[in-house]
């Protein structure tokens, strides 16, 4: 199961997850499913792989077949048993892509870094077991497709004018690809499809206020929600949790959601939020940035202080040596520690349950902050 995102600039989350489909059964548009005539095709032979630019085209009609950076025409690809194809640098095709598997197990991989778009129409109504591996970035104007038993994998970027898949075609449970597509086709008998809304996200954003950055989102629907997590990046790419806000489990009522992060990161930081449904599905949602240049900050977490592992935190990178001391509230010390640039911030205690202090100091940097143990 995955989620996916609406293509205008509002975001709206639509949510891939397989619902099993009684009656009636949706027809795929035939634009969906058009792919025009191609102006050059190639074959892929089983168990062979190929990095696109490495394809031997045939020139069917038109000025010519796919070099450099960017090609405009309709391409056509058959691929066979256990073919894998990389797309391993930037590349756009102004047109359609066909891509047409005669057996099983063919893999479409794009690296990270790499973005490859197609305008029109990218795929094969009628393809069975490929698999979509998405490090980087994948953008179809028109519909990405393909029929039974596809998949999806990766931590990038699926772009689409709209899905448009059969029965059992998923992303696993945790499913790190972030989506942004228009619409989304159900087709399959008595099968498995996608399209139901578990959340409809109409807002998502971060302003830097005088006292920290104000995260806000709004949901206009959610379904089967459990937690709402909003996560909080240094890179963009490692994340972690800073609140955790109960869902709605079933709900059309529009739902605004706000979090004061009173210790935003120094520089640009980066937030994301991240769903569980009800079933232990996780799914997440865009990455939104936002640059802030106000004090350096320790914190500490959790509090109170559980588990015998004193936890600091900083807003800014320590490239220098960290002393911690631990005193009571005479200001006896009792224990110190000292870090170096990169380590974890993470101090063993052994404390009675009662209220300490931790004396931070790195650099020209020193603070002091009371803690509670339990």
């Amino acid at each position: 199961m995955f989620s996916l995102f609406g293509s205008d600039r509002f975001p709206r989350l639509v949510l891939l997850c397989l619902v099993l489909l009684t009656g009636l059964v949706p027809e795929r548009a035939s634009a969906q499913c058009t792919y025009g005539t191609a102006n050059c095709t190639s074959s892929m032979a089983n168990g062979t792989s190929s990095n696109f630019s490495a394809l031997s085209w045939t020139l069917v009609s038109g000025p010519g077949c796919p070099t450099g950076s960017a090609y405009t025409g309709n391409l056509a690809l058959a691929m066979g048993n256990n073919t894998s194809l990389t797309v391993s640098s930037t590349y756009t095709v102004t047109g359609n892509f066909q891509i047409t598997n005669s057996g099983s197990n063919s893999t479409l991989t794009i690296p990270a870094g790499v973005t490859f778009r197609v305008t029109g129409n990218l795929g094969d109504c009628s393809n069975n077991n490929v698999n979509f591996v998405v490090n980087g970035t994948l953008i179809v104007d028109g519909f990405l497709s393909g029929n039974n038993n596809n998949s999806f994998s990766g931590s990038g970027t699926v772009q689409a004018g709209g899905l448009n898949f059969g029965n059992n075609t998923a992303c696993p449970a945790v499913c790190n690809i972030t989506w942004d597509v228009g619409t989304c086709s159900a087709t399959g008998p008595g099968g498995t499809a996608f399209c139901t809304l578990p959340v409809r996200l109409s807002f998502f954003d971060a302003q830097v206020k005088s006292n920290g950055v104000h995260v806000r989102w709004v949901t206009e629907s959610e379904q089967d929600v459990d937690v709402i997590s909003l996560e909080k990046s240094s890179d963009g790419a490692t994340f972690y949790s800073v609140a955790d806000f109960p869902g709605q489990g079933n709900s059309t009522q529009r739902r605004n959601y706000g979090f004061l992060d009173e210790h935003p990161l120094i520089g640009r930081s980066y937030y994301r939020l991240k769903e569980m449904d009800l079933g232990g599905n996780v799914r997440y949602h865009r990455i939104i940035s936002v640059e802030y240049n106000g004090g350096r900050m320790m914190d500490i977490y959790p509090v109170p202080v559980t588990g015998g592992v004193l936890n600091l935190r900083t807003n800014f990178p320590i490239t220098q040596e960290a002393r911690v001391l631990i005193s009571d509230v005479m200001g006896v010390v009792l224990q110190e520690s000292v870090f170096r640039g990169g380590e974890p911030l993470r101090v063993p205690v052994r404390l009675e349950p009662g209220i300490y202090l931790v004396t931070f100091t790195s650099g020209d940097y020193r603070t002091v902050k009371r803690f509670i143990v339990n």
